[in-house]
């Protein structure tokens, strides 16, 4: 039996979880008697966006009156904190393990590149390009992908070797 899909980092779940760890900033920034936190974790979903600015926009269009302060606060909006515990648990939970090995050839992007770390706590490998991108990634350093995303490569020839 293979595992459920990857949680993805922009889903409803993630999306709610880093809403909620702005939730107590954005309270106090609301000050007493206002909406039912419910209420306004819902206008925060509804509105969320990475750039702080466009976020405090949104929220304006929901009946808010946005300042300085808040855009502040909306800064601090995190999809990357809930994914990696949310991928952490799923490789838990599921047993997921990486199968490739450091130097293992594999297909990402549509192009060979060679392992050359692992992140075991989410599964994740990172390889660098065969074929030059014009990026040091020095030793360890390059894409990070999803061990299921690497599909299995062959032997490079001399010629698809990295300069």
């Amino acid at each position: 039996m293979s595992a459920p899909a990857r949680p993805k980092r922009y889903s409803s779940e993630i999306k709610r979880a880093a809403c909620e760890a702005l939730l107590p900033q954005v309270k106090q920034w609301l000050g007493d008697g206002h909406k039912s936190d419910e209420d306004t974790l819902r206008d925060l979903i509804r509105a969320a966006d990475e750039e702080a600015y466009r976020f405090a926009r949104r929220l304006d269009d929901e009946y808010w009156s946005p300042d300085a302060d808040l855009v502040e606060i909306l800064g601090g909006f995190d999809t990357y904190t809930p994914h990696k515990k949310a991928v952490e648990a799923w490789v838990i939970e599921h047993g997921v393990a990486i199968t490739q090995a450091v130097g293992d050839i594999v297909t990402l992007r549509s192009q060979k590149a060679r392992i050359v770390a692992f992140c075991p706590e989410t599964a994740e490998i990172i390889a660098q390009p065969l074929l030059s991108d014009d990026h040091d990634y020095g030793t360890n350093g390059g894409w990070v992908h999803a061990t299921e995303d690497a599909q299995p490569g062959t032997a490079p020839s001399v010629s698809e070797e990295r300069p």
